[in-house]
């Protein structure tokens, strides 16, 4: 149809169908799932692939360690093999002349006795050793102490001589009750009391014989020496009198060390337990 010169064309224009829109879209959505699909398809071969690859992993590693295993038993088996084979199977007797028979050192336990006890060879251990010399000590400082009081007793000055023997005799006293306590005292305050009371009798016994040691040397009053005359008494008893001095003061000072050397072991005794019993 002609339409006049000066007018428009007013042909309409066609709009897109909603159907070819949707078909697009159905499409990316296919090729997205086959993408998918194929990653998914990957992965699981991947999977597979690593599954294979460690199974035989464990599979080597446990064909060596039996292999291994094998070979450690094959060899402790051919030792022990060898040392049986090698061992003679009659034992050769011992060439010996003496045809007596000799006497077995082993003892044999009394009826009724503890065969462990019995059997069981005797080891001295430390403290058996500290109890032991406890024991010696209290003998010897008991048997030597009642021997030297009757030494001494003509020397004691008369004014102190039954003082002194009753000091003595009363420190005798107690280290012949801690006598049986060290050697058949089983609690720990009979122990106790063995110990503390064997550090005092040997620290009185030591003092006793530098007062012994005294008592001589003051008994000496040079007879040998020429006889002086009447004019040089006076300067000669001024001499006994330093000598005398003198020799007390030395002896009070070697009895004084001895006293201070027992203490100060005493003392180091109970604070670190050198001398302490089981």
């Amino acid at each position: 149809m002609s339409t006049p010169s000066g007018s428009r064309s007013t042909t309409p224009r066609r709009r897109p169908s909603a159907r070819g829109h949707n078909g697009g879209r159905a499409g990316q959505d296919a090729e997205t799932m086959e993408i998918e699909d194929k990653v998914t398809a990957q992965a699981q071969e991947q999977a597979q692939k690593m599954k294979k690859m460690i199974e035989r992993s464990l599979e080597r590693t446990l064909a060596r360690t039996r292999v291994a295993a094998e070979l450690s038993l094959d060899k402790a088996t051919k030792d022990a093999v060898h040392d049986t084979l090698s061992e003679p199977l009659i034992p050769q007797p011992t060439c010996s002349t003496n045809l007596t028979p000799t006497p077995s050192t082993t003892h044999i336990p009394a009826m009724g006795t503890d065969i462990a006890a019995a059997t069981t060879p005797f080891v001295l251990e430390k403290d058996d050793e500290t109890w032991n010399k406890r024991q010696i000590m209290y003998v010897l400082v008991l048997t030597s102490t009642i021997g030297l009081v009757f030494l001494l007793q003509p020397l004691f000055p008369t004014a102190y001589a039954r003082l002194i023997i009753m000091l003595i005799a009363a420190v005798w006293v107690l280290g012949s009750i801690g006598l049986p306590f060290c050697l058949y005292g089983t609690s720990r305050c009979e122990m106790e009391f063995s110990r503390h009371t064997g550090r005092l009798i040997y620290t009185m016994f030591s003092i006793l014989v530098v007062y012994g040691f005294y008592l001589l040397a003051m008994s000496v009053d040079g007879t040998s020496a020429p006889t002086p005359s009447m004019s040089d008494k006076e300067g000669d008893h001024t001499f006994d009198t330093n000598a005398d001095f003198w020799c007390t003061f030395w002896f009070g000072a070697i009895g004084l060390t001895v006293l201070l050397g027992n203490l100060w072991s005493s003392v180091r005794g109970c604070w670190t337990g050198g001398d302490r019993d089981p």
